[in-house]
């Protein structure tokens, strides 16, 4: 992956790692193609970006994703966030206590938020994610930090992202 950001007329660019990053999976023939498609890359991590497989339960998906598993990170969408929607299995084959946590890869840092649960001000979460972007902010080893969510928050005019694969 090639990540260029661009704010005020600055352009930043980082090409020394390969992720991969998906949404919306379902699971069926295209899944499978996904799958392919992304192994093909060898990215070092992949970022399932939620709604895997649009049933009650995981096994479909859990199964056709099973060759990538191994790298991959998830963030948690609304079609998997209720108890009967398989929701702690997704939970426990990613050793997840929470559905937003972070990682640091190389000089990155990621926070995965959980778009479907409470982030509003004095939440568990907000102060997670204060805390968190406070302590990838005073470490002089991370050079970016990648916010990764189902549901887009908000957007600016003044910042543009592309990914190029």
């Amino acid at each position: 992956m090639f990540i260029v950001l661009i704010s005020s007329n600055v352009i930043f660019a980082l090409s020394d790692f390969n992720f991969g990053g998906t949404g919306d999976w379902g699971c069926n023939s295209n899944t499978g193609k996904t799958v392919s498609n992304i192994k093909n890359k060898s990215p070092e991590r992949v970022l399932a970006l939620g709604d895997y497989s649009y049933v009650s339960t995981s096994t479909c998906w859990l199964n056709k994703i099973s060759s990538i598993k191994s790298i991959m990170k998830i963030a948690i969408g609304n079609h998997e966030d209720a108890s009967d929607e398989g929701f702690s299995k997704y939970m426990s084959t990613f050793g997840l206590t929470k559905p937003y946590y972070s990682f640091n890869y190389q000089n990155v840092h990621v926070l995965v938020m959980a778009t479907d649960s409470n982030f509003k001000s004095g939440s568990a979460q907000y102060d997670f994610v204060k805390n968190d972007l406070q302590n990838a902010k005073n470490n002089a080893n991370i050079k970016w930090i990648v916010v990764v969510l189902h549901e887009v928050m908000y957007t600016s005019k003044n910042m543009l992202i592309f990914v190029m694969l």
